[in-house]
Parts: C-alpha cells; sequence; structure tokens
C-alpha cells in the first residue's frame, strides 16, 4: 500500500508539471501598440527562449519525479512487475500531450493576432513602410519576407518543444520520444486548425498587399514614367510646346494630389506608413517639372529665335517703327527665356 502511496504522489507531480506546461505560450501576444519588424521578430524570439528555459526546467522536474517511481519499482519489483512499462508509457504520453498543449497555447497566441479568425480585428501589431526602390513601389519589410518569417516563428516554436523530448532509455524504453511529440503534433486537429487559421490570415494581408497597391496606379505615372520613352515621343510629334505644357501641368497636379493621401494606413495587423513615398512621388513630379520646364524653355526659346530671324528677313517689308517694337518685344522674350 506504502508503495502506490508514493507513486500516486509523485505521479500527481508530474501531472501538476503538465498542466503547467500546457498553461504556457512561447508567443507573446500581449501587443498594445504596433512594433517594427525588426524589433516585434527580437521580442518574440526573447519572449520564446524565456519561456522555453521555463518549459525545460519543468520537464527535468518530471524526469526527477519519474526517476523516483522507477526507484521505487526496482525496490518493489516482485510485487507490482507490470507496473513499470504502464508507467513508461503514460510518462511518454503526458509529456508528450503536455508539450504539444504548450504549441497549442503558442499557435492560438499567434492567431489571435494575425489569424483569420481573430476577435480584435483593429488592433495592429506590426508597422510597415511604402517607399520607392528602382522606380518601384516596395512594402519594407517585403510582404512576402513577413508572412515566411511568421511561418518561421511557428516552425522555432514547435522545434524548440521537440528538443525537450530527450529521455533515457531506462526511463521511456526504445521509443523515439522526438519522433512522438511530432506524431502527436501532426494528429492534433486543434493544431492543424490553428496552423490553417494563421496561414489564411496571413494570405489575407498579401492580397490587401496588392489591393492597396492597385490604388496607388493612377499616381505611379511620376516614377514608372521612362524620361527616354517619353522624350522619344516628343520627338516623333516634333517637340510641340503644348504637349510638354500639358505634361508638366499633368505632373504637377497628380503630385499635389499624392500629398493628400493620409499618411497611415490599416492592412490587416499592419499599420503602413506611406510618407516615403509621399515625399519621393512629390520629389518626382519636380524633377518632371525641371526637366520638362528646362526643355520647353530651350523649344520657346528656339521658336523665339527663329521668328526674330525671320522677322530681320521681312523689314524691308514693314515699317522701321512696327519692325522696332517688334524687334524690342521678340529681344525681351528671349531674353526671359535665356534667363
Amino acid at each position: 500500500r506504502e508503495t502506490f502511496v508514493l507513486y500516486d504522489a509523485n505521479k500527481a507531480k508530474i501531472e501538476k508539471q503538465c498542466d503547467e506546461i500546457g498553461r504556457k505560450s512561447l508567443f507573446i501576444s500581449d501587443i498594445t501598440e504596433p512594433y517594427g519588424y525588426e524589433d516585434f521578430l527580437q521580442v518574440q524570439v526573447a519572449f520564446r527562449e524565456k519561456i522555453i528555459q521555463e518549459v525545460a526546467e519543468l520537464v527535468k522536474a518530471e524526469i526527477y519525479e519519474a526517476n523516483q517511481i522507477c526507484n521505487i519499482f526496482k525496490k518493489k519489483k516482485s510485487e507490482i512487475s507490470l507496473i513499470p512499462a504502464a508507467f513508461s508509457a503514460m510518462f511518454l504520453n503526458s509529456v508528450s500531450s503536455a508539450l504539444t498543449e504548450c504549441f497549442t497555447s503558442s499557435l492560438k497566441s499567434v492567431a489571435s493576432l494575425v489569424g483569420i479568425n481573430r476577435e480584435d480585428k483593429i488592433r495592429m501589431i506590426l508597422k510597415l513602410s511604402l517607399h520607392l526602390q528602382n522606380h518601384q513601389m516596395c512594402f519594407a519589410p517585403n510582404i512576402k519576407e513577413l508572412c515566411l518569417e511568421f511561418e518561421k516563428l511557428v516552425n522555432e516554436m514547435e522545434a524548440s518543444l521537440c528538443q525537450l523530448m530527450v529521455f533515457e532509455e531506462t526511463l521511456i524504453g526504445d521509443v523515439d520520444a522526438k519522433e512522438r511529440f511530432l506524431e502527436d503534433v501532426r494528429n492534433s486537429e486543434t493544431v492543424q486548425g490553428l496552423k490553417q487559421e494563421i496561414d489564411f490570415g496571413l494570405y489575407l494581408l498579401y492580397k490587401a498587399e496588392k489591393n492597396y497597391k492597385s490604388e496607388w496606379n493612377s499616381y505611379s505615372c511620376l516614377w514608372e514614367t521612362s524620361k527616354i520613352d517619353i522624350l522619344k515621343r516628343y520627338q516623333e510629334r516634333g517637340w510641340n510646346a503644348i504637349e510638354f505644357e500639358t505634361d508638366i501641368n499633368r505632373f504637377l497636379e497628380i503630385g499635389k494630389n499624392v500629398l493628400l493621401i493620409p499618411r497611415y494606413t490599416a492592412l490587416e495587423f499592419c499599420l503602413v506608413d506611406c510618407q516615403q513615398l509621399k515625399d519621393s512621388a512629390a520629389a518626382c513630379a519636380e524633377e518632371w517639372k525641371t526637366e520638362l520646364g528646362s526643355i520647353l524653355s530651350q523649344i520657346s526659346c528656339s521658336n523665339l529665335q527663329n521668328a526674330f530671324d525671320l522677322f530681320e528677313l521681312t523689314a524691308a517689308n514693314h515699317s522701321v517703327e512696327s519692325f522696332s517694337l517688334i524687334l524690342e518685344g521678340s529681344k525681351r522674350i528671349l531674353a526671359i527665356f535665356n534667363s
């Protein structure tokens, strides 16, 4: 009877420690304001390492209690020869189930922030920025990179817990404890359901990014239009000054409209800051004004010079007074464009 009392006492300690492990999460979900991308990753990794250490200590305590029970079996082998095998299976199952539950708790934390079924749809956890790179609109970080990083965080949580499934053969027999844990994870409908929630939540972010980028299509000519192509078009059409002026005004108008776009936009669980893109777009508009304006000035000067030359050639057909007025006006206009 004393043997079973000791067995029950140690078994109760193991069960308590397993319950404590199952309640732990390796992912911090208590986020009240959006983090920068790198800061977010650092916080999550540091938190995971801290909790893994706590879980490792609990597993170590469980191993101690299990060895205490094994010692009881060794002393009373003749009385309870069938219990050790049953206990080894029970112990392995308890620890694997506890770590699987810990992984489940961690996935619930992730899903509560990024999953499709998250309750708080307006909580932003990450800050993104929108900028120009090689004449293309880009997110920083890249949305695909961000989604892959979340998958990596999930995989690392699973791998970290799996590494704790290491026990002496005398305690669990000839069993691959790590494979047992991975099998429990694969067979858990809850785990698989949470992973799908997370994956679909990330897909919605990817989709939202595409839709948001399309909203900038009416402004993209500022940075996507090729200067070589547009100058070639002017050349083919005979360097029409009116077309130059029309394009200058069009680019300036688009630049003004860009500045009216709100700086911040919410995309799923991310807060996008587009100020860098707005500044770059406005700068592009000014560049178009400067470059096209310079060419327009040259065209106008050339036209005036041609007119001036024509006036000189036809001076004989005009009165001296009228020609002098035309000549003086032409010189003044020419001076303005050359200044």
